[in-house]
């Protein structure tokens, strides 16, 4: 058998071997952002403001950080990190991005593999991934969007191998992960509260089972929230007071406002002069098809033609 034969039967076995590739995606992945970093040493304006609060914090001032940015958990951990290490500001916040990009491309790949992956595919999806040019660009900046990421796609594997292997660990990593995600990002609580709508959507069980498990996720979520909130109160951590929930929900009520009043006018306007009487019954979901059609469309565009044969493959 020739080398080349070896590396083809290597590729096609799925049950061993994408954690090589992992690995060696990790390894790279560092590789690139020291690189990049080291190119590009140029702060841009959020990382302006996140080694600000960062020093802040670190001085023991949270009130006063929190009047620069009041989300500030990945300033928290910049300055923790400096604390710990005694590296400067900057290079700990640069140490973190590393970290969370390369937790991000570890965890990409390991979803592939998790939705049936094989070593070929794990493989493209590491070129995918550490090829992508928007993702690249981005890697000298000091950004929260990493952390939120990388705990993200956590969630997403947590998340699958729960709906396999139903079982309270990977229930407490998906819930951990998104509310470690939900730190960097308010947007995160969108997706812990609609992640577990999906069990109503996919599986095999009967449905009355698949609405039980996820109210009873709810109801885990709700015990989390509980405790959570009992420890605030006995740090006499006065969370709610700081206004850093009114935008999020503002938007999202106005988000929703908006685009059910939207989708039922046009609806409405197809069922009045477009569709003939037996499929009228039909215009929502032709809006929703259309919908579902222009959102392929735009992320084919952002993603490029490259890029979207890669990840079709």
């Amino acid at each position: 058998m020739g080398p080349h034969e070896s590396v083809l039967r290597w590729m096609e076995k799925s049950d061993s071997g994408i954690r090589d590739i992992q690995l060696v995606a990790v390894g790279i992945s560092l590789l690139l952002t020291v690189a990049l970093v080291l190119q590009d040493h140029m702060l841009n304006d959020d990382g302006v403001l996140y080694l600000l609060s960062a020093d802040l914090i670190a001085n023991g001032e949270g009130d006063e950080a929190l009047q620069i940015f009041n989300w500030p958990f990945f300033s928290f951990l910049i300055g923790l990190t400096h604390t710990v290490t005694g590296l400067e500001m900057e290079t700990s916040a640069y140490v973190l991005n590393g970290l969370f990009q390369a937790i991000l491309v570890y965890g990409f790949i390991a979803v592939v593999s998790e939705m049936g992956g094989s070593r070929k595919v794990a493989l493209v999806a590491a070129v995918l991934i550490l090829t992508y040019p928007k993702f690249n660009e981005a890697r000298p900046e000091i950004i929260r969007d990493f952390g939120y990421w990388a705990f993200f796609v956590l969630a997403l594997l947590a998340f699958l191998r729960y709906q396999k292997r139903p079982g309270l660990g990977w229930l407490l990593l998906w819930t951990a992960a998104l509310l470690v995600a939900t730190l960097f990002r308010v947007e995160g609580i969108v997706l812990l509260g609609l992640i577990p709508l999906l069990f109503l959507v996919f599986g095999d069980s009967p449905r009355r089972q698949r609405l039980r498990q996820s109210l009873s996720i709810y109801g885990f979520y709700l015990l989390v929230l509980a405790i959570v909130g009992i420890t605030l109160s006995i740090a006499n951590v006065d969370f709610m007071s700081v206004d850093r929930w009114d935008k999020p929900v503002r938007l999202a009520s106005q988000f929703f406002n908006a685009v059910s009043s939207d989708l039922a006018q046009k609806a409405q306007i197809l069922r009045e002069n477009y569709l003939i009487s037996y499929s009228a019954d039909y215009a929502w979901m032709i809006v929703l098809a259309t919908i579902v059609i222009v959102l392929i469309a735009e992320v084919a565009s952002a993603v490029g033609i490259v890029y979207g044969l890669f990840a079709g493959y």
